[in-house]
């Protein structure tokens, strides 16, 4: 039953290339199966319709929680998020401006949420090198472990830093927790004899570097 199911999608791809496939068939392949109610065409068409499209499907951290998608299938939908966020490392990334860089990571945050920090480290013609990520507590705000942080600035390969995290409101607007991070952020950065470039915040179509108002955070570190 399962296997006719999907024989349509495979072998459109085969026939034409899986470029030819609609969104709700991508999502059967990757599904894999249905549920007695629904076939897996069926149901990837409902999830969709849902979800309002295939970038708030595949960036949904509680994907799990929707009826006919049990963990294992789950898992396949969550490693393509992780496989799409790697992307920019793995492509060997050019960030030549700060635009470029919301571009390259924009899809980092989607379907989060909870505060996350992504720190990017580039080399001297601007090429990515590693990323890393910290994610924050229960509350949504970000914990900063310094001595990690600082160790992994100490030891990455890269000499430039970038920083960005995201807000779960969608906002990117700074607040006064955001500017005294990012203080922190430049501090720490420098520390470690790296060059700081810049943090900012990160919504779905839309980035703002944190800039922060020096009389307020200098009154605070007295």
């Amino acid at each position: 039953m399962e296997l006719k199911e999907l024989v349509l999608p495979r072998e459109k791809a085969l026939r034409y290339g899986i470029g030819e496939l609609s969104d709700a068939e991508l999502i059967a392949l990757l599904l894999n199966t249905g549920t007695r109610a629904e076939n897996v065409l069926e149901l990837s068409a409902r999830l969709l319709g849902e979800k309002q499209g295939l970038m708030n499907f595949l960036f949904d951290d509680a994907i799990e929680e929707d009826h006919g998608i049990g963990r294992a299938k789950a898992f396949r939908i969550h490693a393509v998020m992780e496989i799409v966020r790697r992307l920019p490392h793995l492509l060997k990334t050019r960030i030549n401006n700060e635009r470029d860089f919301f571009m390259a990571f924009r899809y980092c945050f989607l379907g989060i949420q909870s505060e996350h920090l992504l720190v990017v480290t580039l080399d001297l013609s601007n090429m990515v090198k590693e990323t890393k990520t910290i994610a924050g507590n229960q509350r949504n705000e970000l914990e900063l472990d310094s001595r990690a942080l600082f160790a992994f600035l100490k030891e990455c390969e890269g000499k430039r830093i970038l920083f960005a995290h995201n807000h779960p409101s969608g906002s990117v607007e700074s607040s006064l927790m955001d500017m005294l991070a990012s203080d922190k952020l430049r501090r720490l950065t420098e520390k470690a004899g790296k060059v700081f470039e810049g943090s900012y915040i990160f919504a779905r179509d839309r980035y703002k570097r944190i800039k922060k108002d020096k009389k307020i955070v200098d009154m605070l570190m007295a």
